[in-house]
């Protein structure tokens, strides 16, 4: 027989999952930390936050609130989200991603939690320094090349490369093991 499972028991475990704190999770819902202890502690969340609780966890509502139903494995739905699991798979803080980028870490981590919109340029060297595909960090679609990436770094020196003359854009290849065409 499963288990079923309390919203307490399924707020607490996507919590931790994302490696959020109880006032990250409430920031992202729109609540206070009290808000957030007094769910995991069993009490009931006021109603208006219930639909918004479960857009961050990305479940509906049916599926929040009736334990007998398992909590799907949701996909990093948000910005926000992608981000944050990138950068922790990146090993990085948000200090270190903020300062590789010249911003404050906390601006990052107002990203992280609020998805604050951020420019074009910005998402490109967040996707650079994360190493991810950009199109992927801002709407979740895989490119149809996500297997080879190719980051703006490595454009550049391609650029670069592409206008030596041929004889030494030939020595080049033949140094580093490669064809090319």
């Amino acid at each position: 027989m499963k288990s079923m499972k309390t919203i307490a028991e399924k707020v607490q475990e996507f919590r931790q999952s994302k490696g959020w704190n109880k006032s990250a999770l409430a920031k992202a819902v729109g609540t206070s930390r009290q808000n957030i202890d007094n769910l995991e502690a069993g009490e009931n969340l006021t109603p208006r936050y219930i639909s918004k609780l479960a857009q961050v966890m990305g479940v509906t509502v049916d599926s929040l609130l009736d334990g007998n139903d398992p909590m799907p494995n949701a996909p990093l739905a948000t910005f926000a989200e992608r981000l944050r699991d990138s950068r922790t798979k990146a090993g990085l803080t948000a200090a270190q991603v903020g300062d590789s980028l010249g911003m404050l870490g906390q601006q990052v981590t107002n990203m992280e939690v609020r998805g604050d919109e951020i420019r074009a340029s910005t998402l490109f060297a967040l996707a650079d320094l994360l190493e991810v595909d950009p199109r992927w960090l801002a709407t979740g679609v895989e490119n149809e090349v996500s297997d080879k990436r190719i980051s703006q770094k490595t454009l550049t020196i391609a650029r670069a490369i592409a206008l030596f003359p041929d004889d030494r854009r030939d020595a080049l290849a033949k140094l580093l093991g490669i064809k090319l065409d």
